[in-house]
């Protein structure tokens, strides 16, 4: 007997009857053309739903069209002051066109007013006393140089002079 022969018992009849009904069965279903579901790989049915096709062209578009978007200039900038303050003036409107360079605003000048004046102060100060830790210094060179006057008061008109010195370097 051939090894690929089926017995002829009624059960494997029976059995090879049903299988072949249920295969058949299985695909008409999935051949069917009587539904316009899609399945994808995860097994959910997508129902397909008519739409209207229209060729783009010119002409009328009856009616309003509602669009959404998002507008960006061409060129754009950073805009800032070099220093702050106070605006006294401002010489631009919104939407104005403005070249570079050109002056937008003009801050109280006040602040810088006093501030240049202090730091003037500040400058002449530190230049009397330079100028009179330098006299005491060469005062005190000459009495060391007679021996008239100890260590420990030339050591502190040197250090006087060297501190006068270093004040006027910064105030200038």
């Amino acid at each position: 007997m051939n090894k690929y022969t089926l017995s002829k018992t009624p059960q494997v009849k029976v059995i090879a009857c049903a299988s072949l009904l249920a295969l058949l069965l299985l695909v008409s279903i999935g051949c069917g053309k009587g539904t316009d579901a899609k399945q994808d790989g995860a097994g959910t049915a997508e129902i397909a739903v008519p739409v209207k096709v229209v060729v783009a062209g010119q002409g009328q578009s009856g009616g309003q069209m509602l669009a959404t978007g998002t507008l960006e200039p061409v060129n754009q900038t950073q805009i800032g002051c070099k220093v702050g303050g106070i605006v006294a003036a401002v010489h631009v409107e919104v939407g104005d066109r403005v070249k570079k360079g050109q002056p937008l605003v003009t801050l109280q000048l006040t602040d810088y007013q006093l501030g240049v004046q202090q730091a003037t102060a500040a400058y002449q100060s530190a230049q009397v006393n330079f100028e009179t830790a330098e006299k005491n210094y060469q005062r005190v060179t000459n009495l060391k140089n007679d021996g008239s006057i100890s260590a420990a008061d030339f050591d502190q008109a040197t250090l006087g002079y060297k501190a006068a010195k270093y004040g006027l370097e910064q105030a200038e």
